[in-house]
């Protein structure tokens, strides 16, 4: 009898031990700020929508700083893209952020300011935002992207 409850014990033990293994590993804080850090390169590639909407997953939700509906199609996060990058010497440059990590991605919220041209000079359009990221065979992708102006204070 002392045989079996030791076997028993120790399947548990295994299939335990089994479990914790296969969890995901947590993702870091410096893997999601690398991740902002890629969206924020490709936007200011110069390259167009590209290299931009291929860092969104398939399934991904963009609540854009410039345009009033949600964008929920790989095709309507291009084009918002193509419109946006079409601004001369566009660029987002990040003020703050604060990272939250969870077993397989992580979030980033806080404040960036976009830039670009027009008319000759610069324009500057401070936005919050809220990134999404999930780990997946293809890297970090980002599966829901809030951005929004920063209000006026009272």
């Amino acid at each position: 009898m002392r045989s079996r409850s030791f076997i028993a014990v120790v399947g548990f033990v295994v299939g335990f031990v089994g479990i914790v293994a296969e969890a995901p590993a947590r993702g870091s804080q410096a893997d999601i700020h690398a991740a902002l850090q890629r969206w924020v390169g490709a936007l200011g590639s110069g390259k167009g929508e590209g290299p931009i909407a291929a860092l969104y997953a398939p399934d991904a939700i963009l609540l854009s700083t410039f345009d009033p509906k949600p964008l929920e199609t790989p095709a309507a996060i291009a084009a918002y893209f193509h419109k946006l990058t079409q601004n001369p010497n566009l660029k987002a440059t990040v003020q703050t952020e604060k990272i939250h990590t969870f077993a397989d991605g992580g979030v980033d919220s806080g404040l960036y300011t976009f830039s670009y041209t027009k008319d000759g000079r610069e324009v500057q359009v401070p936005a919050r935002f809220t990134f999404v990221f999930q780990r997946t065979p293809k890297g970090w992708l980002i599966v829901s992207h809030h951005s929004s102006v920063v209000p006026s204070g009272p």
